[in-house]
């Protein structure tokens, strides 16, 4: 497996998410723009890297009285990806429940038991549908895409659409990737605690990593 510098990819991460805005405007032009990229199998360029996957995965919630973060190592099942073609990329994700942590044991506890029912569903899944945009790796400064994907929760799933910004630093492509999640649209009921109530609406972040091969314009393995 390939590495990085952990302090490379956190300052990566960092001017990523400090550009997310600007970033996330000109996602929005392309998708007016009607830049949408098709959907399809990978493409013979690509290869599959899901090995060399680095990242995480954030939300952040809150309730009438505190807000908080919660933590989850992001678990990349495949991953197949040509620079010159995303049309024809492929990604299935995952983030297992009983790996969230937000530095409150009885609140991680409550989560995973009542919210996400870990003992049946012990993981949240996300699959790649289509990309919006184009990246080039020679261009230092954050680029903006968007990802459009089926997120599942429990036995509910719903489309989403993630705005990204992404770079290429030290021959490595870093991802930020930004989105919300309503509880309510996949039937779930907020948790509580006492009069404490979680808001519906939940942000979602997540960064990730992987080497970029220059000479195919692919990901390596």
């Amino acid at each position: 497996m390939a590495t990085t510098n952990r302090s490379t990819r956190d300052r990566a991460w960092r001017r990523l998410r400090a550009g997310h805005r600007l970033a996330s405007v000109a996602a929005l032009a392309l998708v007016l723009a009607g830049a949408a990229g098709p959907s399809g199998s990978a493409q013979d360029g690509a290869t599959d890297a899901s090995g060399d996957v680095v990242g995480e995965v954030r939300y952040d919630a809150r309730d009438q009285r505190d807000a908080w973060t919660g933590r989850a190592p992001l678990r990349v099942d495949a991953f197949e990806l040509d620079l010159d073609d995303l049309g024809g990329a492929r990604l299935e994700a995952s983030v297992r429940v009983a790996e969230l942590r937000s530095g409150n044991v009885l609140r991680d506890f409550n989560a995973r038991a009542t919210l996400f029912q870990a003992g049946e569903y012990p993981e949240v899944r996300f699959v790649l549908t289509s990309v919006v945009g184009s990246f080039d790796p020679d261009i230092g400064d954050p680029q903006a895409l968007e990802l459009i994907g089926d997120l599942s929760l429990r036995d509910v799933t719903r489309e989403v659409r993630a705005s990204v910004t992404a770079l290429v630093d030290d021959g490595w492509v870093h991802v930020a990737v930004q989105f919300e999640v309503s509880l309510a649209a996949y039937g779930l009921s907020a948790p509580r605690f006492l009069t404490l109530v979680v808001e519906d609406d939940v942000a979602i972040e997540v960064d990730a990593s992987w080497p970029l091969d220059r000479d195919s314009t692919t990901t390596t393995r």
